[in-house]
C-alpha cells in the first residue's frame, strides 16, 4: 500500500521540487570570485542559474541578470587601494517579489541595478537592512548604484551598544529612477539633477542632493577597468591556494587579496594573524581596514570579535576590550585629552607587534606632522627606540599633537 501511495506521490515530490530549484538570476560575468556564503569553497561560473534564498559574495566584480532578463545586478567590491568608495566586498542575497522583476537584498557593498528592457520601466525589490524600497528603472537607459557599508562611531559608547552606523548612498549613474520607501518617493536622476540620495541610521534623514555632473574618477572607480585584470589573476588564486599562503606572496595585489578575502569569508583568525605576524606593513594596514569594515557589517560584530579573542586566541578580557578600542578609535572628547597620545605612544613600545601596528595606524592619523618619523613595527628593538624618541619630542607628556599647517 505505502509503496503504490509513494509512486502516486512522485509526481507531486518531482513538481515541488522543481518550483523550489526555478532561477531567480543567471551569472553573466565573474571579474575574480563569486561565491556562495554558505559554502565559500563553492564559486559561481558564467551562465550558473541562481536559487531564491541564495546570498552570494563577489571578490571583487561580477555581474548577474535577472531569470526573466529584465534588470541587470552589477556587483563590486574593493582592496581598498583602487578607489576612495569606503568598501571591500560585495554581498546581495536574491529572493523573489510579486509585482517585481528581481528582488535583492543589499548586505553590504556595491551594487548598481541596470534597466535592461528594450522599453518600459524595470523594477526591483531593495532590501537594505530589513527595510524595503521598490526601485523603479523608468526606461531602458537607466542605471542606478546603491552602496551599502557601516562603520561604528568611536569611543566608549560605541564599544557598549555594539551598533555600527550604517549608511546608504544611492546615486543615478544613467537616466531615471523612482524611489518608493513606506511613505517617502524620491526621483533621482542623472546629472545635471537630483542625482544622489543620502541616509545613514543616526540621522535617518533622506537628503537628495543635485549634481551638475559626475564626480571626477567616480566612474573609473566604479568600472575598474585597469585595475580588474590584476585584481582577476589573485582572486582566482584563492581557488588553489589559502589566504594565509598568500600573505607572503612575492606579488603586492595577491597579499592584498588574501586579507579582503579573509574579511569576506568571516577569517578572523587569518586576519588577527596578518595584523600580527606580517613583516609587512603595508599587509598589516589592510588588515587593519578589512577588519574595521568587517566590525561595521552588522550590529554585534564587536562581540563576536571579542569572543573570538577571549575564546579562540585566549586573549584576557582586558586585553581583548583594548583591541576593540584600538580598533574603532576615539571619540572628540578623548582626542582632547593629552593621555590618549601618551597611551598611544607607550603602545609604540608593546611586545606585540599588532599593538604597535594599531598605534601607529592611529598615530600616524591623528598626528599627521609625525608622518617624517621612521618607525616601523617590524623593526629592530633598537631602531623603534630611536623613533619612539622622536614621538615623544613631537607629543610630550601632557601636551596635544601640533595642529596640522595649512588646510
Amino acid at each position: 500500500m505505502f509503496a503504490k501511495l509513494w509512486v502516486l506521490l512522485l509526481p507531486f515530490t518531482f513538481l515541488i521540487a522543481s518550483a523550489r530549484a526555478e532561477p531567480v538570476a543567471i551569472c553573466e560575468e565573474v571579474g575574480g570570485l563569486l561565491f556562495d556564503v554558505k559554502t565559500p569553497d563553492k564559486f559561481y561560473a558564467v551562465g550558473q542559474k541562481v536559487e531564491a534564498g541564495t546570498s552570494l559574495v563577489a571578490l571583487f566584480k561580477s555581474k548577474l541578470k535577472s531569470a526573466n532578463g529584465a534588470v541587470h545586478v552589477g556587483m563590486l567590491g574593493d582592496i581598498g587601494t583602487h578607489s576612495d568608495l569606503p568598501v571591500m566586498e560585495s554581498a546581495v542575497r536574491f529572493g523573489t517579489h510579486a509585482g517585481a522583476d528581481l528582488a535583492v537584498t543589499l548586505e553590504r557593498g556595491i551594487v548598481i541595478l541596470s534597466n535592461a528592457k528594450k522599453s518600459g520601466s524595470a523594477r526591483v525589490q531593495l532590501t537594505i537592512r530589513g527595510q524595503a524600497t521598490t526601485v523603479d528603472l523608468l526606461e531602458p537607459s537607466s542605471v542606478l548604484a546603491v552602496e551599502v557599508y557601516g562603520r561604528h562611531a568611536p569611543g566608549p559608547l560605541a564599544l557598549k551598544n555594539d551598533d555600527p552606523t550604517l549608511f546608504v548612498v544611492m546615486l543615478a549613474l544613467s537616466g531615471e529612477s523612482a524611489l518608493v520607501h513606506q511613505e517617502h518617493k524620491h526621483r533621482l536622476k542623472s546629472p545635471p539633477g537630483p542625482a544622489i540620495l543620502h541616509w545613514d541610521s543616526v540621522s535617518k534623514e533622506i537628503e537628495v542632493g543635485t549634481l551638475d555632473k559626475l564626480p571626477l574618477g567616480l566612474r573609473e572607480s566604479l568600472a575598474w577597468k585597469k585595475a580588474l585584470i590584476g585584481l582577476n589573476l589573485s582572486a582566482l588564486k584563492l581557488k588553489v591556494e589559502p589566504a594565509q599562503k598568500l600573505l607572503e606572496a612575492p606579488f603586492k595585489l595577491d597579499r592584498l587579496v588574501s586579507v579582503t578575502a579573509m574579511g569576506a569569508r568571516d577569517d578572523l583568525d587569518g586576519l588577527t594573524h596578518a595584523i600580527s605576524v606580517s613583516a609587512d606593513e603595508l599587509v598589516r594596514n589592510h588588515a587593519i581596514l578589512v577588519l574595521r569594515s568587517w566590525l561595521g557589517r552588522e550590529p554585534g560584530q564587536l562581540a563576536k570579535f571579542e569572543a573570538f579573542l577571549t575564546a579562540t586566541k585566549k586573549v584576557p578580557v582586558g586585553r581583548a576590550r583594548t583591541v576593540a578600542n584600538l580598533l574603532i578609535g576615539w571619540d572628540d572628547h578623548q582626542l582632547k585629552e593629552p593621555t590618549t597620545y601618551e597611551f598611544l605612544i607607550d603602545l609604540l613600545e608593546s611586545p606585540q607587534l599588532a599593538a604597535r601596528s594599531l598605534a601607529l595606524w592611529h598615530l600616524s592619523r591623528l598626528a599627521p606632522a609625525g608622518k617624517d618619523i621612521a618607525y616601523d613595527p617590524a623593526g629592530t628593538p633598537e631602531s623603534r627606540a630611536a623613533a619612539i624618541g622622536r614621538w615623544r619630542q613631537l607629543i610630550p607628556a601632557g601636551k596635544l599633537p601640533p595642529a596640522p599647517k595649512g588646510k
